[in-house]
């Protein structure tokens, strides 16, 4: 009997191997060397794809969903050639404050065909720990100098773990599945979860410039999505610059740097972003429709009304939490607030809790547009009564990189699924776990 367990352990396929890389930027000096710790990413993808766990909860052949019992496979693939789609989610965060103020930069992964409801779920390990990435800090450099050299260490290590998935996306990889079946796998970057900062490192876009579409901070507060970046207009913007840019000037120079996406089949920001429901949506809300609410009727009386809220029994009551606060707010302010920006207030939460449906229709995706046309009609009220505010007094415009984000929810539900399948609340719990194992 113990002969016979250990021969099935022995069987077991064996994890991806790990290695570490020390990277290193020229002759610039940093406070501690650059090591990478990392896996391949396509021994992780092969490990995931052939994993027996997830067989009953994985698509193997690509396939449209449409309303109703239809379901018809996309057969414009080779016979013999499937898809896996690759997931990405990367979030840097500390481990230590004021003991060391140790942080990691954590690089997981998944395959966007195991099922949704198996991704939502930390504990089913639907993403995988793929690499560490280094944290530079650099020595005796101006402070764009260092943004610009983080971010070029930050490309460099993910073009490194991501190599040979580049090349698989291209010319395919044989692979053996959950079932023992042999198929070539083509692994196109279907997307890349991160929050906003992070996603302006990824695009290699300015502070002030959207990670997804052409526009910059004074029109973030248009009614109306800007085109967004393609494939071609973020390479040659890089080429622009690899062209003009003066090699005595080091921080023009260095800008024109290749992202790791680059050559990773057709990938390009506004394709693989995921609209990241935990800081896009959640944040967004507790940072600024709250503080519009308390800078217009108060914060005593916003809180006075929210402790007289009649606990019911089965219901959970207020606890302090961002969407608790949301399914709240909208109620509570009737009556304190003038009707307008009461309206825009109910517009966006709507907004915000349609977008989290599991199936998004035709008819959902209307009311997504309606819902952020009626907020965008009835703003400038918010302003009026002085709502927004800045460190340095009253503001009158809605420069907010949020709320144009919001904007791209149709053209990324249209690409790829909904948004809330994806979300970075996972990261925020693996992150923690991910370190000690």
């Amino acid at each position: 009997m113990a002969k016979d367990l250990q021969a099935q352990i022995e069987g077991l396929p064996e994890v991806p191997q790990w290695y570490h890389q020390q990277i290193k930027v020229g002759s610039y000096k940093t406070k501690a060397p650059l090591w990478l710790y990392w896996r391949d990413g396509l021994d992780v993808v092969k490990h995931l794809f052939a994993n027996p766990v997830f067989m009953p909860c994985m698509d193997f052949q690509p396939y449209r969903e449409f309303k109703g019992p239809d379901r018809h496979c996309w057969d414009k693939l080779p016979p013999g050639h499937s898809f896996v789609g690759v997931i990405s989610a990367s979030d840097k965060t500390p481990l230590m404050i004021g003991i060391g103020n140790k942080e990691m930069h954590p690089l997981l992964i998944s395959l966007a065909n195991i099922h949704v409801s198996v991704h939502m779920k930390a504990t089913s390990h639907a993403f995988t720990l793929v690499a560490y990435l280094p944290i530079p800090k650099f020595l005796e450099v101006s402070r764009p100098i260092h943004s610009i050299l983080s971010a070029q260490v930050y490309h460099f290590a993910i073009s490194i773990v991501m190599c040979n998935l580049k090349m698989a996306a291209c010319n395919g990889c044989i692979m053996s599945d959950s079932r023992g079946g042999l198929c070539m796998i083509h692994m196109p970057l279907v997307a890349w979860i991160a929050d906003y900062p992070e996603q302006l490192l990824i695009a290699w876009t300015a502070l002030k410039c959207s990670p997804i579409s052409l526009a910059v901070s004074a029109q973030f507060r248009d009614p109306l999505p800007h085109s967004p970046q393609t494939h071609s207009c973020t390479l040659n913007a890089i080429e622009r610059a690899c062209t003009i840019s003066d090699p005595c000037n080091i921080a023009s120079f260095y800008k024109a740097f290749e992202p790791y996406w680059m050559d990773w089949g057709d990938a390009y920001p506004s394709c693989f972003f995921m609209l990241d429901a935990l800081h896009q949506w959640h944040k967004f809300f507790f940072n600024h429709p709250i503080t519009w609410s308390i800078n217009i009727m108060g914060g005593v009386e916003l809180y006075w009304r929210l402790s007289v809220l009649q606990p019911h029994v089965g219901v959970c009551h207020w606890t302090n939490d961002h969407q608790d606060l949301e399914k709240l707010l909208p109620a509570v302010i009737i009556g304190a607030v003038p009707d307008d920006i009461a309206c825009a207030l109910c517009a966006i939460t709507e907004f915000i809790f349609q977008a989290q449906n599991l199936f998004l229709y035709d008819e959902t995706l209307h009311s997504l547009t309606e819902a952020l046309h009626k907020f965008h009609h009835y703003k400038v009220s918010i302003i009026t009564a002085g709502g927004r505010h800045g460190k340095n007094g009253p503001l009158n415009h809605f420069e907010i990189p949020k709320l144009e984000l919001m904007q791209h929810i149709i053209h990324s539900t249209c690409a790829m699924v909904c948004q809330c399948q994806q979300t970075n609340h996972f990261a925020v719990h693996q992150r923690s776990f991910s370190y000690f194992f």
